[in-house]
Parts: structure tokens; sequence; C-alpha cells
């Protein structure tokens, strides 16, 4: 397989392809690919209208589970071949459980097969998130409240072509005051975001920003993963502004993602303060996620 570098420029191949895959993770929503590509060095193959994403690392290659035309048997058989040819093993990630099932049906004594917890994506209810209804969300609604009555000039903005600059100026500045230069991971976010807003309205994005006195205090990004699901990608705030995560939570979603029914909000990645934020929003669903590592 003739593996290159990801661009914008794949998005309008590779969307459709993901968006009728029948797996609805971040693994398989274009914009969040390109947006880890540059930590990972996710490089990108298409073979036979098939999207193959891969990564590489000392003793083996990190693969996306595979999703096309091709012959799903084939596309797995083609996954061995290529690190087979770099002599390495193959590690398949970002499978549901149905693709879990046909990789042990179908390859039963060719991988270690194992459930990954740290990259269950957590999946709302968009209603959940809009109206934040219930004892539950009690808290949340304070957050909000306060935030208004803190900041009762705030204004809530859809980003746009005509305000993108906006929100490349708030990026820019939140990371010059929040990533420090040991952290491979957001340096490398920062500049798959930079990508991200460079073609906002070419990958068909959503986005929305608060203003407070003048100033960006908060902004959010979002892409389309099917037709019943949509992945939150960015959410950044200013750590001096109260509630600003709360309140770009809930006016992005009550503004955006009405007409779909679930919102992903992407994985814990393990981190114990990242896991505790997406549980007090009460997921719908943890969705089980799997890796398989060729034995």
């Amino acid at each position: 397989m003739n593996f290159r570098e990801i661009t914008p420029a794949d998005f309008d191949i590779v969307s459709p392809i993901f968006q009728n895959c029948g797996m609805e993770n971040w693994e398989h929503c274009f914009p969040t690919v390109l947006v880890w590509s540059y930590r990972y060095d996710i490089k990108i193959a298409i073979e036979e209208s098939t999207v193959f994403l891969r990564s590489t690392e000392e003793n083996c290659n990190h693969y996306i589970y595979p999703a096309g035309k091709l012959d799903e048997k084939k596309s797995i058989e083609m996954i061995l071949a290529d690190a087979k040819e770099q002599g390495k093993k193959a590690f398949i990630y970002g499978m549901n459980e149905e693709k879990m099932n046909f990789l042990k049906e179908n390859f039963p004594d060719t991988f270690e097969i194992k459930e990954d917890r740290d990259d269950g994506d957590y999946i709302y209810l968009s209603e959940d998130l809009i109206n934040l209804t219930g004892k539950k969300y009690q808290k949340k609604r304070n957050h909000i409240s306060r935030f208004k009555r803190d900041y009762p000039d705030y204004k809530y903005i859809s980003m746009s072509g005509e305000n993108l600059y906006r929100a490349k100026e708030f990026e820019k500045r939140w990371s010059r005051e929040y990533v420090e230069e040991d952290n491979p991971d957001l340096a490398a976010e920062a500049k798959g975001i930079a990508r991200l807003l460079d073609n906002f309205e070419e990958m068909n994005l959503m986005g929305a920003m608060i203003e407070v006195d003048g100033k960006i205090a908060a902004m959010s990004i979002a892409a389309k993963i099917s037709d019943d699901m949509v992945d939150v990608i960015v959410e950044k705030a200013r750590h001096s502004t109260d509630s600003a995560y709360a309140m770009i939570n809930r006016e992005f979603a009550a503004d955006k993602f009405a007409d779909y029914k679930y919102i992903n909000r992407e994985d814990d990645m393990g981190l114990e303060g990242l896991r505790k934020a997406k549980m007090s929003y009460f997921p719908y669903e943890i969705q089980k996620k799997y890796t398989a590592c060729e034995i």
C-alpha cells in the first residue's frame, strides 16, 4: 500500500466513506484524525475506495480499523501484509464490538483482542446537553447561571468565514498561555486545530465562540460523524473565566446539535481528571472499543 501524508483535500473522499461505515467513533471522523495526525504521524492510503490509516512505532504498525468497499477480510489481510513487509506486527484499533467479533471469527489465531476502556468514546443524548434538565444537571445549570450573572454582556458567536480570524487568534493565545513546551500532545493538537480553522468551510465544520468583555473566552469545533451523531473535536476556554467551559458546551449544543440524536465527546485517554469531567455530564453510553494486537 502507498501511504502518504493526510491533507485536508482528502476530506471529500474520506468523509463519505467514514460516515457510512457503521463505526461512529472519533477514529472514523476525518477532521479528528487530521488533528491527531500531527501527534502520531498518521499516514493515509486509499485502495479501491477503502481508507487505511497507519502510524508507525518501533516494533509495530498501528492501524485504524479500515473502512470502505473492499472485502473486509481482504482489507485485514492487506494490513497484515503491509506490517510484515516492514518487519513489524500489526496493531488495529478503533473497532466496535461488531468488528471485534469479525476478527475473532475470521482470524482466530492471529490477534490478541482486548477492550480498551481508555479509548471508549463518551456518547451523550443531545437533548440532555441542550436542556440540562433534572436534578443530576443542577450543578451544570448553576454554572451557567453564575456565568450569566458574572458576564451579563457576553455574546455567543457562531463561527463563519467572517470571524474565523478571531478563533485563530484565541487558539494562538490559549496555546501560549497553557501549552507547556514539553507537552507534545497539546503542541501537536494546536497545529491540528490551526489546520481545521484554515479549512473550516471546506470540511463543513461547525464552530462557536463565547465573547466576554470584547475578547473570546471560549471556543468549540465539531464535525458530523453520521446522520445521528456529531463529534466535538475541540473545546477550549480561558481558565480565568469562570464556568466558560460549561457555557460553551451548552450554548454550542443548543445552537448546532438539535438535529443530531447523539453527541460524541470522545475518550478520556485514561486521564482521571478528564474522566471525571466527562462523567459529570452523565453519558448515555461509553462506547466499548477494542484493540487487536498481532500475535
